[in-house]
């Protein structure tokens, strides 16, 4: 099912700096997350951040704060949500900031 152009609506995520592109909306089982603001989503990322850098054994890896254009909620788009995912919604998606290893 093609989605018509027409409404959509601003949200905003997180991806690692090291995906590729055209892969990072592409389902591959992992959990996304997704946030109303810009500053809720960075605020996830350093939270994130501070959890990773307690434990030894693990590295912190630069993210990307994403602002993404979906298509608005409506019956046609719930069908496509749940039959083939939330990357075929995506309209754009713009890294608008990377958190990396500097405190």
């Amino acid at each position: 099912m093609k989605l018509a152009d027409g409404l959509h609506c601003t949200l905003y995520s997180y991806s690692p700096a090291t995906a590729q592109r055209k892969q990072r909306w592409h389902e591959d089982g992992g959990q996304r997350h997704f946030y109303g603001t810009a500053e809720a989503a960075r605020q996830a990322v350093l939270y994130l951040k501070r959890e990773v850098k307690r434990d030894p054994e693990h590295v912190w890896e630069p993210m990307h704060l994403e602002k993404l254009e979906i298509a608005v909620p409506s019956t046609d788009v719930l069908v496509v949500l749940l039959n083939q995912g939330v990357s075929s919604l995506v309209k754009s998606c713009d890294i608008i900031e990377t958190i990396d290893n500097v405190d």
